[in-house]
């Protein structure tokens, strides 16, 4: 709770953060909160996701264009969850999925 008000951790990755918390309550919290806490690389970890979708972007060639977004979203939030806000990966993942079409 605190990581959250205090803004280390985004909203979003509430659910995900509680989860890890209560699946291993013998690890200390802030070990297990690392992995949802802004620690400065959010840039250069987009930029990962957004080349990783893009080299995979094959997999929904042809499907409808929300379906592609919501495949590319999927996979790039994953790394990215309380780090990242999901409209920001939105707006840089629509010119790739674009051009799957």
């Amino acid at each position: 709770v605190a990581a959250l008000a205090g803004g280390s951790v985004r909203l979003e990755a509430a659910d995900a953060a509680l989860e890890a918390l209560l699946e291993r309550p013998e690890d200390p919290p802030d070990r297990l909160l690392a992995r949802f806490r802004r620690n400065g690389d959010e840039g250069e970890a987009l930029e990962t996701a957004v080349r990783e979708v893009a080299a995979g972007i094959e997999a929904v060639a042809g499907k409808p264009p929300d379906t592609a977004l919501r495949w590319a979203m999927g996979r790039a939030m994953r790394g990215l969850l309380g780090r990242v806000g999901p409209a920001e990966v939105r707006r840089r993942l629509e010119p790739v999925v674009g051009g799957s079409r």
